[in-house]
């Protein structure tokens, strides 16, 4: 009986354990301090990634709170001369050489992904440009994303629901897919591709 209250005595210690690192982790993503760094966009990758020189340093960056069509995301649009498909992800990613290629931004660093990638919210000239990119109708916002500081998901909602309502970029074109749904499909469709034939 002593022995059985030991074990779940113990159990119970290690789960108490468990449950103040988790916390502690949890409390130190949240309350890290933001990075500024200043560089140049030596390229845009895609509509949500750039890559930014600092000095010697590359950085790889991925746009915070954001998410743009992937580069082979692509949707149908009517026009005067009948239904014409347009490549998405090419559309973001130029519009967003055309804001930030070549030029000097401040990154404000938050955190870093698990393919090593800067998340940062990207500013030139004061201007929040992931915003810009939601509000143009470039891009939306992404599904998971967390918050904080000045930023908040209603003031990236507002963003998205005037580009929305002015049929910009994206939101011109008759089947916009978000980037989220849009990988799950495709993911999707993959594994069904490699089902075995019965």
């Amino acid at each position: 009986m002593a022995k059985k209250f030991l074990e779940k005595r113990k159990i119970y210690q290690y789960l108490m354990l468990l449950g103040l690192f988790a916390f502690i982790a949890v409390s130190f993503y949240f309350t890290v301090k933001p990075e500024f760094v200043q560089g140049t966009v030596q390229r845009v990758i895609d509509g949500d990634t750039l890559v930014v020189v600092d000095g010697k340093h590359e950085r790889r960056v991925r746009l915070l709170y954001i998410d743009a069509p992937e580069m082979d995301q692509v949707a149908f649009q009517n026009s005067r001369e009948g239904k014409k498909l347009v490549q998405l992800g090419e559309m973001s990613k130029n519009y967003l050489s055309q804001l930030v290629e070549g030029k000097e931004v401040v990154l404000k660093i938050k955190n870093r992904d698990h393919y090593g990638r800067d998340l940062a919210v990207v500013y030139l000239n004061n201007e929040n440009i992931n915003l810009k990119l939601v509000r143009d109708g470039f891009a939306v916002v992404y599904w998971y994303a967390q918050f904080t500081g000045e930023f908040t998901k209603e003031m990236f909602m507002e963003a998205t629901d005037n580009a929305f309502m002015k049929k910009l970029g994206i939101w011109a074109v008759d089947s916009f897919y978000d980037p989220y749904k849009w990988r799950q499909k495709k993911r999707k469709k993959l594994k069904t591709s490699k089902k075995p034939l019965k």
